[in-house]
């Protein structure tokens, strides 16, 4: 019955999606607001990423700047969020009031509160988790590897710090992002993260809160992946030797086709071919600090040069 009941929601979701009916509904229903009179700024901060580009193609050289262009100005910041505000159970998208949701708590365009168990909660039929103050992890982002850092656990150790806030108060994360192979890692091994009082959301609950932080950065500076990186310790290894090939499986896509006539390549230079897909945490924090020489598509696990030696890098 359950196997039967996963597949026929699958079938309709993927019906609703096709057809654009997901994509067109939300929008007509829900709001998302990125200023109110419930969220004010704690900490802000405007910077200018500088992006040298200086490849051997001109051509290639003058796409790179023009694409860069657009980032030239980045931001960030905390907000806190005066409540009573939500945080809905299954993406962690906090609801301010009736159909308007924060922005900032979601990650795509196309990520919508979802309605019908917004309507359970106003019926009184959903359950409840009061709670006075909140710090907001995240509900769904970081479910991949590269997001996991990049987007969720930088801000968290970064701009948090940044505002002067201590993260002395429960920390809502989504019970996916929980559970992930990264996030429990760093449960069981870093004392920030033990020291944590985490509420997991369960799909079913809404957490209700009087006031919530929320911090976010863009295109973070060294010093804010080098607060990342700490947390996994990575040894310090001055004259790394390694070369690798970052290898993706084909099931998960973005892979190479022809990796067979890549190979005999890769030999003649020394490279291995290695797959992180599945590799604990430990031994690719080990992987990378060692790693001289990469090579690699535009995939996740390039996120791991964090624990690389930067100046003796060639990717």
């Amino acid at each position: 019955y359950q196997n039967r009941h996963l597949m026929i929601k699958r079938i309709v979701k993927s019906v609703l999606w096709r057809t654009g009916i997901s994509r067109a509904v939300p929008p007509m229903i829900w709001k998302s607001v990125s200023a109110d009179s419930k969220v004010k700024l704690v900490f802000e901060q405007t910077r200018n990423p500088r992006f040298p580009v200086n490849f051997e193609d001109a051509e290639i050289s003058t796409s790179f700047t023009e694409q860069n262009a657009s980032y030239a100005q980045v931001k960030d910041f905390v907000l806190e969020v005066q409540g009573p505000a939500l945080i809905e159970p299954k993406l962690g998208i906090v609801i301010l009031n009736n159909r308007k949701f924060l922005e900032q708590s979601r990650n795509h365009t196309y990520t919508y509160p979802d309605t019908f168990q917004y309507l359970k909660y106003k019926m009184g039929m959903a359950p409840v988790i009061d709670l006075d103050e909140v710090i907001h992890y995240d509900g769904y982002v970081g479910d991949n590897y590269y997001n996991f850092h990049a987007d969720i656990l930088i801000a968290f150790c970064w701009a948090i710090n940044e505002a002067g806030l201590k993260i002395d108060k429960p920390v809502v994360v989504g019970q996916q992002i929980y559970n992930s192979r990264q996030f429990q890692w760093l449960l069981t091994n870093t004392d920030l993260f033990k020291g944590i009082k985490w509420v997991v959301l369960d799909g079913k609950s809404y957490v209700r809160v009087k006031k919530l932080y929320k911090a976010w950065t863009f295109l973070p500076e060294l010093k804010a992946w080098q607060s990342v990186a700490a947390l996994y310790n990575p040894p310090v290894v001055p004259e790394p030797t390694r070369k690798v090939y970052l290898y993706r499986a084909p099931q998960f896509g973005r892979t190479v086709k022809n990796i067979e006539e890549i190979k005999p390549v890769l030999d003649k230079y020394g490279f291995e071919v290695i797959d992180t897909g599945e590799m604990p945490i430990e031994e690719q924090v080990k992987l990378f600090a060692e790693t001289k020489y990469l090579l690699a598509i535009h995939v996740a696990g390039i996120i791991n040069i964090i624990f690389s030696n930067y100046s003796k890098l060639s990717l």
